[in-house]
């Protein structure tokens, strides 16, 4: 089954988009120890990663299953235990070998570096709400809740949110991800059945006209599935405005595909038309003469 499918409405998808960025800092530019997501440089991150949202918004259901695309989902949950990770640093009670559960937190919803609750906890929440969400349970039950300081806490509850999407092959398909041989990564996996294609994967193409298309479709997927509130209509139909209207988001994802391959085709017919020119200014200039 394909872990790249159209994520159910409400916190699992929240925390799915946050998690992915939209370059808005530099997390997705960091290295978790993913591979071979690691080897790619910051262009080729931003375009596989945007790949990926493609098929996990139901817009490209058909994604290749290859160690390159499942190596950049499971980088977004590594952003998901990184930003918790932060989290946890920024606010850490003072005394950090005895910080558990309900510790940290000062009077009236302040806790330590004079931020409040809700921006403190800010992570474990959302994580906690798709948790609940995905497994149809309350974390409660589990003995978990957001004011938990533990970080292998976090890290196993985001650990089974993935695994609602790799499923059954999540665990050995994470020590793979985290190996840096390519030999080991092969042999991490020998027990499942893959495709043959599945650790053969080309890079992507990084031509100017192709970078621009991905950065305007995932800040497009991005504004499309975090937006809370209703945009007025501005009667705009320009690749800049698109993003904020109130349309289907596969009508937006064409738009702007049909905009690149317009723009595309201009470019194409400006260099014929200047070959051509080129061609015809030398057949009309005079022979050199010689001596």
């Amino acid at each position: 089954t394909s872990p790249f499918r159209d994520l159910p409405p409400g916190p699992a998808s929240f925390l799915f988009w946050t998690a992915m960025g939209v370059g808005k800092d530099s997390y997705m530019f960091q290295n978790f120890g993913v591979y071979p997501f690691d080897r790619l440089n910051d262009t080729e991150r931003i375009i596989i990663l945007t790949e990926v949202a493609e098929g996990m918004s139901g817009y490209k259901p058909n994604l290749s299953c290859n160690v390159l695309n499942e190596s950049a989902l499971y980088a977004v949950f590594a952003l998901m235990k990184a930003r918790i990770e932060k989290e946890l640093c920024d606010q850490r009670p003072r005394n950090r070998n005895n910080a558990g559960v309900g510790e940290g937190q000062g009077k009236g919803g302040v806790v330590a570096g004079g931020k409040s609750s809700e921006e403190c906890f800010l992570w474990r929440k959302r994580v906690v709400a798709a948790f609940e969400q995905v497994y149809n349970t309350n974390a409660s039950l589990a003995g978990i809740s957001s004011d938990c300081w533990k970080l292998c806490v976090w890290e196993t509850m985001v650990n089974m949110l993935a695994r609602s999407l790799f499923g059954a092959s999540f665990w050995e398909k994470q020590q793979m991800f985290l190996s840096p041989n390519s030999l080991e990564r092969v042999s991490l996996v020998r027990n499942f059945r893959l495709d043959p294609m599945y650790f053969s994967c080309r890079l992507p193409s990084t031509l100017s006209i192709e970078i621009q298309l991905t950065f305007k479709k995932l800040i497009t997927m991005s504004k499309s599935f975090l937006c809370d509130e209703p945009v007025r209509p501005s009667g705009c139909f320009c690749q800049d405005c698109i993003a904020e209207l109130e349309l289907p988001l596969n009508f937006k994802l064409q738009f702007l595909e049909e905009a690149a391959e317009e723009k595309r085709k201009t470019k194409k017919g400006r260099k014929e038309r200047e070959r051509r020119l080129e061609s015809v200014e030398t057949a009309r200039a005079p022979p050199s003469q010689a001596g």
